[in-house]
């Protein structure tokens, strides 16, 4: 993880109350007492159905390509019947073969989603980006695919954008400015966080 530990407690605050994150430079919720105050504050429920790695298209390994789509499919039926707040995918949404043949595994995909009348949140996997650009996936998606956030029923989601581009195994994971960009986001909230994030 390029020297970043994600099991690394650094807290100058009360040791039994520390969050783990990646060496940010972040204070845990024992030296907040705002975020201490807020959390113990009675919230409307929040519910959330995620779904990761549909991985359309051919069968690989334990990957089985030809029942993503119908699984989606069933994944959407099911929320559908659920009062679910937000639906959020984490990436990897198909299993790359080639440029076109991948364009068209993902309006697959995303046809799926369009019928879930529920808000739905997507993040990038490598394998969305192994033939396809950053731009054609937010085309077919409909939505911008950089790193966001926004408050819904007192939490605060972060939807963590990473480099997984040219197979991001070279890239440095997470990169000084993507680390730089949670911690900023962090520090402007003092509602409860939730980071998704297709890696690690």
């Amino acid at each position: 993880m390029s020297g970043h530990s994600f099991h690394e407690p650094r807290c100058k605050g009360k040791p039994k109350q520390v969050l783990y994150y990646c060496k940010l430079p972040l204070p845990c919720v024992g030296c907040r007492p705002e975020i201490m105050k807020e959390t113990s504050v009675a919230k409307k429920k929040l519910k959330l159905a995620v779904v990761t790695d549909i991985h359309h298209g051919p069968t690989r390994f334990t990957k089985l390509g030809a029942f993503a789509v119908p699984l989606l499919e069933d994944f959407r039926d099911r929320v559908s019947k659920l009062d679910v707040d937000l639906v959020v995918d984490l990436g990897d949404r198909i299993s790359n073969v080639d440029h076109d043949t991948d364009l068209g595994l993902m309006r697959d995909v995303m046809s799926v989603f369009e019928g879930m009348e529920t808000r739905h949140e997507h993040l990038l996997g490598n394998h969305d980006l192994h033939y396809l650009s950053r731009e054609e996936n937010e085309v077919i998606l409909g939505c911008s695919l950089a790193s966001h956030s926004f408050n819904l029923k007192g939490w605060h989601l972060i939807f963590w954008q990473l480099d997984l581009s040219h197979g991001y195994a070279t890239n440095i994971t997470p990169s000084v400015s993507e680390l730089e960009w949670l911690s900023k986001d962090l520090e402007k909230t003092t509602h409860p966080s939730i980071i998704f994030t297709h890696i690690p």
